[in-house]
């Protein structure tokens, strides 16, 4: 479906001689084409469980953290969109089911450990990035700070709501989570 709706911009763009060289097009219209419909799930879950800020602080911290701690990738744009959606059906069945509470008190239990591993395995590259040395520091640098904005960020969200508060510690959890996969199968990070 991706591969398709991508093919036909990249033909309709090459017909009104927009661009040259489709190979390289039809890639990028690839993974936008899968990043909005992964935004679009998201949200629209998020909108039938009535928890859009919810929603939108998971898309907004994960996005932005996992562009600089790398971990697990999937190999299909399918398979990338399943884990995407099952993370955040996750985080939502917490919100409306679970003693927000005893999460909570789970959550700040698990977010040393999480920020542990991403301190000190960020940025984990894939088979498909290489990330120079240089980069690699730079990363780490920004995995660190991020980090500390987002559990100060949860502290202070808190205070608005505990489910923001949750949705916030619980993206540093999945991160780690997803980095700690990424190592088990073989994606270490090289100093």
């Amino acid at each position: 479906m991706i591969h398709g709706i991508s093919k036909f911009i990249v033909h309709y763009l090459k017909e009104k001689k927009v661009i040259d060289n489709c190979a390289v097009y039809q890639y990028g219209c690839e993974l936008l084409v899968s990043t909005i419909l992964g935004f679009t799930i998201v949200i629209a879950i998020s909108l039938i469980a009535n928890k859009i800020i919810v929603g939108m602080i998971f898309l907004f911290m994960f996005v932005i953290l996992r562009s600089y701690t790398g971990g697990y990738h999937a190999n299909s744009y399918l398979k990338c969109n399943l884990t995407l959606t099952s993370i955040f059906i996750i985080l939502m069945m917490i919100v409306l089911y679970l003693d927000l509470y005893l999460v909570l008190v789970i959550l700040c239990i698990l977010t040393p450990l999480s920020s542990i591993v991403i301190f000190q395995y960020s940025p984990i590259p894939n088979g498909k990035k290489i990330i120079v040395p240089s980069a690699r520091i730079r990363h780490n640098k920004k995995a660190k700070v991020l980090t500390i904005v987002y559990i100060i960020m949860a502290c202070l969200l808190y205070f608005v709501s505990i489910e923001f508060c949750i949705a916030a510690l619980y993206v540093l959890f999945v991160v780690s989570v997803m980095m700690l996969f990424a190592i088990k199968n073989g994606h270490i990070p090289k100093d």
